[in-house]
């Protein structure tokens, strides 16, 4: 009788242990593609996965803040990725708002509102797309992130999706193409 309590154990023993590695597999699969997200004020589940981002034909990896997708809207962070694109930056810490300036062109997005001013006009964001806000992953260290197609597309960038690859382009347009005269190009 000891010896089948014995043996009872061991398989109890074994299924606990096979139990205890699939959960910790799980959770480890759980947090690499799952996070927590702090804006407005709060956490907020974020299971989105993770976002690639391409400026001018270039991978662009360690960002302190990754792009996420809220609403469907892919947010961006402002400083590193229109830094990256050759665009100035500017924080002006006593309004919220962030300047983005290129080729001339300036937009100025402010965390919380809907109305930019682009070239001194108000230009509203659409909705549904969310507001320009600061994210982080806790309410130490957060990023300006603002909509990259809006922002990028005001300052005449053209951005693309790759929904295969998970990826937003982010390049600059040509001003002026090459004219093309008799198979060669002039310009």
């Amino acid at each position: 009788m000891s010896n089948v309590v014995t043996k009872r154990g061991a398989t109890v023993k074994k299924l606990l242990f096979a139990i205890l590695i699939i959960m910790m597999l799980l959770s480890t699969y759980i947090g690499v593609n799952a996070a927590q997200l702090y804006y407005n004020d709060e956490y907020h589940y974020y299971d989105a996965g993770e976002i690639g981002l391409m400026v001018n034909g270039a991978n662009v990896g360690n960002l302190p803040m990754h792009p996420v997708i809220i609403d469907d809207y892919t947010m961006v962070p402002a400083r590193e990725v229109f830094e990256a694109m050759g665009s100035k930056v500017i924080w002006h810490d006593d309004t919220c708002r962030v300047e983005i300036i290129d080729n001339g062109i300036s937009v100025f997005v402010k965390i919380g509102d809907r109305n930019t001013i682009v070239d001194g006009k108000t230009v509203p964001i659409d909705e549904p797309q969310p507001l320009p806000m600061l994210i982080g992953k806790g309410p130490d260290g957060l990023k300006t992130m603002v909509p990259v197609r809006f922002v990028a597309e005001k300052l005449g960038f053209l951005v693309e999706w790759n929904d295969k690859t998970r990826t937003v382009s982010i390049t600059r347009k040509e001003t002026n193409p090459p004219e093309i005269i008799g198979g060669t190009t002039n310009g």
